[in-house]
């Protein structure tokens, strides 16, 4: 059991959002779900970075212009160690875009640290962690990007804090969501 422990905590996801979007009951918005079955678990030869996910996802059609801003909704499980009796209370979680087709281990290089998204997470279980993703998702519908998904991590890695995709407080079978606001038509 300590070994699959471990495991997990060296653990690289891979998320797809495959499920179908919708648009709640707000017009403007649309949801798409991250669904626990689209997780599948890695192993990253050099941990030196930590546990970090990769996130991919296929945008609405139409939405070209439309964009007002976009949220990434996960929850995670936080825990750091101890380093040289400090902990880091409130570790660093971020996102980026994949400038090429991620391949298995990642190449700091291939991350686009123009739109990334950055936020403090304290620690705890099942702590419900919302990004905006909106330069992200304008860069990807505008093809200044191309959609190859996203890292979501820390590139600190462990020392600093460590990152467990959690199912928190969300429809049963989802890990998260990306929620995507749009202009209403007409205005």
């Amino acid at each position: 059991m300590e070994a699959l422990l471990k495991l997990s905590a060296i653990a690289m996801t891979v998320v797809s959002l495959a499920g179908p979007a919708s648009t709640d009951t707000d017009p403007r918005r649309i949801v798409i779900p991250i669904h626990a079955d689209d997780v599948s678990a890695h192993i990253d030869q050099d941990s030196t970075i930590g546990q970090y996910y990769v996130v991919t996802y296929r945008l609405p059609q139409g939405l070209r212009g439309e964009l007002e801003h976009a949220l990434l909704e996960l929850y995670f499980d936080v825990r750091a160690d101890s380093l040289d009796g400090y902990v880091n209370e409130a570790p660093v979680l971020e996102v980026y875009a994949f400038e090429t087709p991620y391949v298995g281990t990642i190449e700091t290089g291939n991350l686009d640290v123009a739109y990334r998204a950055v936020r403090p997470v304290a620690l705890g279980t099942a702590r419900r962690v919302v990004l905006d993703i909106t330069g992200i998702v304008r860069a990807h519908l505008s093809s200044v990007l191309p959609n190859n998904g996203l890292f979501v991590g820390s590139l600190a890695g462990y020392a600093w804090g460590e990152f467990r995709l959690a199912a928190g407080d969300l429809p049963a079978g989802t890990l998260g969501r990306v929620r995507i606001y749009t202009e209403l038509r007409g205005r």
